[in-house]
């Protein structure tokens, strides 16, 4: 690839538009909505999304797809014939493509043996009716209890489903979680984690199983935003983001979770985790360098948007862009080449992301 892709009218123009639309923005909260927006980009032709893979932005959905698919399919084929419902909880889903994409499929397998109840947890009030008119538009389906509250709201709760055991609880996302921008020196990445997994796990039938999957904040990818902070002097953000490394890799996907979890004569928890390479699919540099905002690296409120931190990274991309590959198969940073999804020719580069699945097994 020579540079013109690079200098083009297209990607001046694309970034130009950019600078605009974000130099307007109002606070982390819009910025948030503005890098969904271009996640969850329609390939060409398509209108209704029906399945993950209609999507441009990102490809991590629907390479996670095949891994919840077996999980839950799992759990069902375990279900025998005396139990007359199946709950799942879904945690911060946002508008509720997972019900589209997998729930609705797997579940569509047990009509005429039991009901099938799904429960959110979602604090953001605009994403909770979307997904709950998700649920809706399927007969096999049932909306069981939604919650438009944060999860640590809910800790103190013993039964805040009415007492209802989940079969499998999903939480697509874990950024929501841990805050590297938090300023009170008291809060533990560690802690958030095992508190709310210990949570999760206490509303886990035996037999059940927890799916939880974050972004790998080692990527090449993901330091990029890491750069940004150490280049600040922000030694409490680049500290935080590596105490939220630490304790992911040692609780999850090492899995010393189990340690802090409950076990008893009839069931105990195990862990397993998988690592997955899944990719960023953009029209401009100026678009990878919007995307590379997501998975925990905007805060969610009212704040004013740091316009600065987007400048740094897409300037950082366009270096790499114009960097020459001298050897055949040699691989510029961030995995950044010219790729085809949808029938566009488009950049793409490469985020890593994994997954981590916390079973009740019974003894």
């Amino acid at each position: 690839m020579n540079t013109n892709h690079v200098d083009s009218e297209q990607e001046k123009e694309s970034e130009q538009l950019i600078v605009k639309e974000f130099k307007d923005i109002k606070n982390n909260e819009e910025a948030h909505e503005h890098v969904t927006r271009r996640l969850l980009a329609l390939k060409r032709g398509v209108t209704t999304p029906k399945a993950a893979t209609d999507f441009l932005g990102s490809d991590a959905r629907e390479s996670l797809i095949p891994l919840i698919q077996n999980v839950l399919r799992g759990i069902l084929q375990s279900m025998d014939d005396s139990c007359k419902e199946c709950n799942i909880l879904d945690i911060m889903p946002g508008g509720g493509t997972q019900v589209d994409w997998f729930l609705q499929q797997e579940l569509e397998r047990t009509i005429g043996k039991r009901d099938n109840y799904v429960h959110l947890i979602e604090h953001t009030q605009k994403f909770l009716d979307l997904y709950k008119k998700s649920v809706n538009q399927y007969s096999h389906l049932k909306l069981g209890k939604d919650l438009n509250k944060k999860v640590k709201d809910l800790y103190s709760s013993q039964k805040p489903f009415d007492g209802k055991l989940m079969d499998f609880i999903i939480c697509m996302d874990l950024c929501f979680l841990t805050d590297c921008y938090e300023r009170n020196p008291r809060s533990n990445p560690s802690k958030d984690i095992i508190d709310f997994v210990k949570f999760v796990y206490g509303q886990l039938k035996p037999g059940g199983a927890i799916f939880v999957t974050y972004l790998d904040l080692e990527s090449e990818f993901s330091q990029v935003n890491s750069e940004y902070f150490k280049g600040k002097d922000d030694r409490v953000t680049t500290e935080r983001i590596e105490e939220i490394i630490k304790a992911r890799k040692e609780l999850l996907y090492n899995g010393t979770i189990v340690d802090h979890l409950k076990q008893d004569k009839n069931t105990c928890p195990k862990v397993e985790s998988h690592k997955l390479s899944t990719f960023y699919y953009a029209k401009s540099l100026a678009d990878v360098a919007v995307m590379s905002l997501d998975g925990g690296f905007l805060k969610y409120d009212k704040n004013k948007f740091d316009f600065d931190h987007l400048q740094f990274v897409l300037d950082k991309i366009k270096n790499v862009a114009n960097g020459e590959v001298r050897n055949r198969g040699d691989k510029r940073p961030f995995g950044l080449c010219k790729a085809e999804r949808g029938r566009d020719p488009l950049w793409r580069v490469e985020s890593l992301q994994y997954a981590c699945v916390i079973r009740k097994e019974i003894i």
